[in-house]
This record gives structure tokens, sequence and C-alpha cells, in this order.
């Protein structure tokens, strides 16, 4: 089997080419597969069927090989796929032979900038406290981004590369200004505070 892209993304589309070979000859293409694409936990019980999504039992292949197109809803971490073999026999008919099947860990990342569900930013109180008396006027810009400095160097905010610029001014955008007002009034989220 073979999949695209590379690094599956949650809530993003999935392309899979499945190639369904004899286990005694290489060369020789099994038609009229009856088949599925399963998610599956440790223990190979199925938590998502590609069949079941389409309101079918099996997924068929008349040909020997199939394309899987659908949306990755696994959470980020490690998924099983397992491609399933029901067995050979003309569609709609159920196959009488002891299924198969190939199990695939993948990877699963979230698109950029989302938070991982469950997990929440530890920002300490202290920046929250500068982000609203500097949105208020009651400390200067420097201590506010020390506070922001604080959040680069521990990784909870991530800045992305940007090419340099040739201003020589040191002022902060009054847009800043108003998300950390904001976010000190609980108006946005730690996520939305962190994403700009």
């Amino acid at each position: 089997a073979f999949y695209t892209p590379e690094e599956p993304v949650k809530n993003c589309p999935m392309k899979w080419l499945i190639k369904f070979i004899s286990k005694y000859d290489d060369t020789e293409f099994l038609n009229q597969v009856q088949y599925d694409l399963l998610v599956v936990d440790d223990a190979l019980t199925p938590t998502r069927s590609i069949a079941q999504e389409e309101g079918r039992q099996f997924l068929y292949s008349p040909s020997g090989q199939a394309i899987v197109d659908f949306i990755v809803k696994e959470d980020p971490g490690t998924a099983n796929y397992v491609v399933w073999v029901y067995g050979l026999a003309p569609e709609g008919v159920v196959p009488s032979s002891e299924p198969d099947y190939l199990k695939i860990e993948l990877p699963i990342k979230l698109l950029d900038g989302e938070q991982t569900p469950g997990t929440e930013l530890n920002i300490p109180p202290w920046i929250k406290n500068n982000a609203r008396w500097w949105s208020d006027g009651e400390i200067d810009d420097n201590s506010f981004v020390q506070g922001i400095q604080f959040l680069i160097k521990e990784g909870i905010m991530v800045i992305p590369p940007t090419a340099q610029g040739t201003g020589t001014g040191n002022e902060i955008p009054q847009w800043i200004k108003n998300n950390a007002g904001w976010w000190a009034d609980g108006s946005i989220s730690d996520s939305d505070f962190v994403q700009g």
C-alpha cells in the first residue's frame, strides 16, 4: 500500500493506492478483492471503517488495485491503519476465504498553528498581568517584550521565520497591544494570543 501525504494531517485529505498482490507470486495481481481500510486500536478492534463511511459492507477492487480517498479524522499521534482483505469474490458476494490484513502505523500531525486537543498552554500568570498593564499603559514596551521573549524561549510562542526589515524603529504595532488587552480581559484564548 502507498499513501500520500507522507505525513498525514488531521482534517486534511489522504489518498491510498492499494495493490492486491498474491503472497505466493509477487507478480500476480488478485482480482475481485473484497476489502476495507480500517483504523484500529492496539487490540485490532476497528474504530473506523472507510467502507461503512461510504454506506457499504466491503470496498471492492475488480482489478487488483484500488485508490481510496478520505479525510483524516484521527487525533495527532500514531494511528493504526489496516488494509483488511475479507477475500476474493464477485461484488456483493460474501467471500468464504479466511481474511488477511496489513497493519501500517502512521504519525498523524496537526495543521500548523493548531493545538493538540486536551493540551493547555502553560503561560505564567505574570505574563497576563504584564499584558493587561501594558495595554492599559501602566508599563513600558520593554517590560512587555520581556514577557514575549520568555514565551518564545520556552517554546510557548513560535515566531515564523521572516525577512529582516529595513526600518530602524522599535515601535510595537497597535494590533499587538489590542490583542494583549483582549487576552488579559479573557476575550481571546491563550492559544489565540500566542498565535498572534
